[in-house]
């Protein structure tokens, strides 16, 4: 019996969590949930005394003005916004599967109000398009996060990209080494930030991408160790620079923009950007970035609204890259 009433406790807790003031619960209408959710029977008076013991307990029950109309809980874990952009984010990750992503969904929705979770539903999309059919992204999620954790080495075969993306491995099947370091989120994606055994220099996966994965025992290489990391390392600096994932040579440029692109680039490189006023309205910037290709797709994306003025490397590695594109133009 004392048993049985330690649960109806939990279970009356689980149901006030789907309360707020706008869908309270009287004690008859929370006798209907425990008797149809859980095969739990109570009267109305033992319910009330459970509601007290919670409130006494820390969680905040309170009764409307309007008794009839019972009881609601006003500190719920998250408010109903915050599971919007939770439902948001992933419903808007490629690497999930349409299933894993509903299934996530499902949890969130039950974290909500009832208002909460009519929101979510109401105002979320997943977009079964853009949802990858690789059942094992959770799980190489799960052994990379740890190999980080727990600081050893992983091994892995890469997929090739074009069409036979998917299916055909990357240098016919090189098998890679390397010292995992950090794993973060970029356009949606997930990329995984290691040193690869043969090189002395970060590199760049996409999870997405990574197959055949392993943990080893093998203890990873402490990244001070490496030119570009350091003591000083500072992961958001580094993944401004890295401009669409991409590595290589870390620059100082400087651009003319104009005006308009100030959210733009404050978006882009945050506090790392120094600008200045140029006379013509528009102004300067300089920044510091990886000059590859990945700088120069984001230049071009702004077209004639982004001048590169320095350094002089730079305006002809950009200049070579615009011209490849326009080739694709010439008329035969």
């Amino acid at each position: 019996m004392a048993e049985s009433s330690k649960l109806k406790l939990l279970y009356i807790l689980e149901i006030m969590k789907k309360t707020d003031w706008l869908h309270p619960l009287n004690t008859t209408e929370i006798a209907k949930k425990l008797r149809s959710k859980y095969g739990v029977t109570a009267e109305r008076k033992s319910i009330a005394r459970d509601l007290a013991c919670l409130d006494d307990a820390g969680y905040s029950i309170k009764l409307c003005e309007d008794h009839n109309r019972g009881y609601y809980m006003t500190d719920q874990l998250f408010e109903d916004y915050e599971l919007k952009l939770l439902a948001d984010a992933v419903n808007a990750s490629p690497f999930l599967t349409v299933k894993d992503t509903r299934d996530l969904v499902k949890k969130i929705h039950s974290l909500a109000t009832v208002e909460g979770e009519e929101i979510i539903k109401a105002t979320s999309l997943c977009d079964p398009g853009i949802k990858t059919e690789n059942v094992r992204n959770k799980m190489k999620l799960d052994i990379l996060t740890r190999a980080i954790k727990y600081k050893r080495k992983i091994s892995f075969q890469y997929h090739a990209v074009g069409k036979d993306a998917g299916k055909k491995l990357h240098r016919d099947g090189k098998v890679y080494t390397v010292s995992p370091y950090y794993l973060v989120m970029f356009q949606y994606e997930y990329y995984l930030i290691a040193n690869p055994d043969t090189h002395d220099h970060l590199t760049h996966f996409r999870l997405e991408r990574i197959t055949n994965l392993d943990e080893l025992k093998t203890i990873i290489r402490n990244p001070r160790e490496l030119p570009e990391h350091g003591e000083a390392f500072d992961l958001a600096s580094y993944m401004r620079s890295a401009v669409n994932m991409w590595t290589g040579e870390t620059v100082s440029i400087r651009l003319h923009c104009k005006d308009f692109m100030r959210p733009h680039i404050r978006a882009r490189f945050g506090k790392e950007a120094h600008f200045s006023e140029d006379r013509d309205g528009g102004f300067s910037v300089t920044l510091r970035v990886v000059d590859n290709r990945g700088l120069y797709q984001w230049l071009a994306h702004y077209g004639e609204s982004v001048k590169v003025l320095s350094p002089d490397t730079v305006v002809e590695h950009y200049l070579a890259y615009l011209g490849d594109i326009l080739k694709n133009y010439e008329r035969k």
